[in-house]
């Protein structure tokens, strides 16, 4: 019999007795509802890292070192970083280069981040040689080892962004930061 209720909760009507078809369809209700918390988590915690006053677009920066000076000057400025956190980042950048074959770069410090947790956000209107590939989007990751586990997350999110090749695409030619958002879907 079919349930019928005002419940802001779904439900799943299933047979009589059981059967595989009613196990399949209460899997991908449960994964359903994974999805929509998890969706929910990720926004709240993008809300709080990923701000306006951290979202740049630039056609004047042309070189790596340029773009992780600006960002992480930026951070300095704002109070949300040490004034150390810049030799950590190119540190780690002298490394191996943080940059990926897909077109982005997520420059980072070698060890977590001593300000406010936070991502900072740069599109370049020109791509800028970063390691072997040219980029034109600069994900600048300053998260502290409280929210370390934010980390996962954020590169689950990041990795279905950047695949997609329309969507990052999309990402590189946002006008500013609520159009941004809104391609990210974190509004």
């Amino acid at each position: 019999m079919p349930l019928k209720h005002q419940l802001d909760v779904p439900s799943l009507q299933i047979s009589l007795f059981l059967n595989g078809e009613d196990e399949s369809r209460i899997f991908q209700m449960l994964n359903h509802l994974d999805k929509l918390k998890y969706h929910q988590n990720f926004v709240s915690m993008m809300g709080r890292l990923m701000r306006k006053e951290l979202f740049h677009i630039s056609d004047s920066l042309k070189t790596r070192e340029d773009i992780i000076d600006y960002l992480c000057s930026d951070l300095y400025e704002k109070g949300l970083s040490r004034e150390n956190f810049r030799d950590r980042v190119f540190r780690r950048e002298a490394m191996a280069s943080t940059s990926f074959v897909h077109g982005f770069a997520v420059p980072h410090a070698t060890k977590i981040s001593e300000g406010q947790s936070c991502i900072s956000i740069l599109i370049l209107k020109e791509p800028v040689k970063w390691g072997n590939f040219p980029v034109r989007l600069v994900i600048l990751l300053a998260i502290k080892e409280t929210d370390n586990r934010l980390l996962q997350v954020f590169f689950d999110w990041l990795c279905n962004l950047v695949t997609d090749s329309r969507t990052f695409e999309k990402l590189v030619q946002a006008r500013d930061y609520e159009e941004f958002k809104k391609i990210c879907d974190i509004e």
